[in-house]
């Protein structure tokens, strides 16, 4: 029992840093997602905007 104990005691510090880990990969995830969609658009603004000029 006392080893059943040690082990989930164990496991805490993990579930909370995977926790931690996939907040801060969605968010990079996220911003470089903002980041390339902001980029193509920027781009095809651009080549509109010179095609009509």
């Amino acid at each position: 029992m006392p080893g059943l104990l040690r082990r989930t005691v164990e496991l805490v510090p993990v579930k909370r840093f995977l926790k931690g880990a996939m907040r801060i990969l969605g968010r990079i995830a996220w911003i470089s997602y903002v980041g390339f969609v902001s980029a193509v658009s920027g781009l095809i603004i651009t080549l509109a905007a010179t095609g009509k000029l």
